[in-house]
């Protein structure tokens, strides 16, 4: 899935249950709460904007290396929610 953020092409989705494994209920409820959503708002809202940060940022993959590859870059938008 991120390899196609990080390619030319199309970019795949990404879902509710994916977002709430990678952060946690407990984050994305905090996340919410700074801004102001209920959660399925910040989800979704993270839904559409995950694949397309990734996408703009990167130029053929070079996100994802200067990030330390697949790892690191989920490590940095873990570290987004604190």
């Amino acid at each position: 899935m991120a390899s196609s953020w990080l390619g030319n092409g199309a970019n795949e989705g990404v879902g509710a249950s994916q977002i709430l494994d990678l952060f946690g209920a407990d984050k994305i409820n905090a996340f919410a709460t700074r801004l102001g959503l209920d959660p399925g708002q910040a989800t979704q809202g993270l839904e559409a904007a995950i694949p397309e940060i990734v996408d703009k940022a990167s130029s053929g993959g070079s996100l994802l290396e200067s990030a330390g590859g697949l790892s690191g870059a989920l490590g940095m938008a873990g570290e987004f929610f604190g």
